[in-house]
């Protein structure tokens, strides 16, 4: 959800050269990283979508070195697969290099604002079952492609919902 000062801002953002933007971006991460919002100073998408299903769930982050599992919830583990929903490209997931969670919430975001455009959660045997072995990395993925998206159950609108209030309480503290 964009606001009035982004609005705002886009005039004078769209004025910066590329060193100037790239100065911006790398600003940006860190005051999200010092907000606890994302967890690596790589790009954004991922973390974030880890913040959100654990504020969504009312979970925790697991630690980064948590394997196989993303957030806790209770003693529920979820996995989290994010795309940047891009025209052309691949639209696979990271790599499942374990399959210790119980499920597994897959979000797409939109390209311009890192909106959540879908969400969909899965049993961790429905997503085993559609994986596809990628030798090169010795792992599976996920191709988060319309069909795939079409599945499990939607919980677009709770991740929506989890972005909105993140924004108001880190934004207010």
């Amino acid at each position: 959800m964009m606001t009035n000062n982004f609005d705002k801002a886009l005039p004078y953002l769209e004025s910066l050269s590329v060193l100037e933007l790239l100065r911006v971006h790398r600003w940006t991460l860190h005051k999200l990283y010092d907000l606890g919002v994302v967890r690596t100073l790589n790009a954004p998408q991922g973390d974030w979508a880890e913040t959100l299903v654990a504020e969504a769930y009312s979970g925790e982050l697991v630690k980064r070195s948590g394997k196989g599992r993303d957030v806790l919830v209770d003693e529920m583990s979820i996995q989290v697969k994010s795309r940047v929903l891009r025209k052309k490209g691949s639209n696979k997931s990271s790599s499942i290099r374990s399959w210790d969670f119980e499920k597994l919430v897959a979000v797409i975001f939109d390209t311009r604002d890192l909106g959540v455009k879908e969400a969909r959660e899965f049993d961790r045997d429905w997503v085993e079952n559609r994986a596809n072995y990628q030798g090169y990395v010795n792992a599976e993925s996920l191709s988060l492609n319309a069909t795939l998206m079409r599945s499990g159950e939607d919980v677009t609108e709770r991740l929506e919902e989890a972005a909105v209030a993140l924004d108001s309480r880190l934004s207010n503290s």
